[in-house]
């Protein structure tokens, strides 16, 4: 009789899963405990550039042409070249009620220069799906939000990498979600020690290998 209430408990605790992840289901067929994850492609990006022989005209531009890299350079002639890439995400299916406990960006770089052992940071960005030309100024281009970085030298080539979210703000906030991707060098907005010749970024493949944001979640 002992042995079949033992076996008729154990049968009471089932694993329960769906699309999104998995609960434990008690006694009563009552979720008890549940993580889910949504990745989701980036819907649009856009990688805009600016060059220029003084640090502080082309840190402010908001005006720049189509690039490729993300981060900075400077040419062997002194001129600076800017590089900044904004990613838009829809997170439309994460349901109406949840906590995060967990996110990060994918990003697939296809080369990297490192010449100052910086890092690429994940701030905030007004992009609104449409790269007209504007987008150097589509973010907080001095005191940025920062909500993930990626140190440069610790990035593997031709494949995806992390940036690790230590900040769900704007997740919370809106089922769209953008983030503007830049250099350090950038996003403190002192060129110090960026000499003639040095690069300190990746270029990624935004189209054959898109974007991509998980996030790990509860439900109540």
């Amino acid at each position: 009789m002992k042995r079949l209430i033992i076996i008729g408990v154990l049968l009471g605790v089932l694993l329960s899963s769906s699309a999104w992840g998995w609960g434990i289901m008690g006694m009563g067929g009552v979720v008890v405990a549940s993580d889910y994850t949504l990745e989701v492609s980036a819907s649009s990006t856009c990688i805009q550039k600016d060059t220029n022989a003084t640090w502080d005209t082309i840190h402010d531009d908001t005006s720049g042409s189509a690039g490729t890299n993300t981060g900075v350079e400077r040419t062997a002639g002194g001129n600076y070249t800017i590089y900044r890439t904004h990613v838009r995400f829809d997170c439309t299916d994460l349901p109406a009620s949840f906590t995060i406990t967990g996110a990060y960006i994918e990003l697939y770089p296809t080369v990297k220069e490192d010449s100052n052992s910086k890092t690429i940071i994940a701030c905030d960005s007004s992009y609104d799906g449409t790269c007209s030309g504007n987008e150097m100024g589509a973010c907080t281009i001095d005191s940025p939000t920062q909500y993930g970085s990626s140190a440069i030298a610790g990035i593997t080539i031709n494949q995806y990498n992390n940036i690790a979210l230590s900040s769900f703000t704007n997740i919370l906030d809106s089922a769209t979600v953008q983030y503007c991707i830049r250099g350090q060098v950038d996003v403190e907005d002192s060129a110090t020690g960026l000499d003639n010749g040095e690069k300190d970024y990746v270029t990624l493949d935004t189209t054959t290998n898109v974007p991509k944001l998980h996030i790990t979640y509860t439900i109540p």
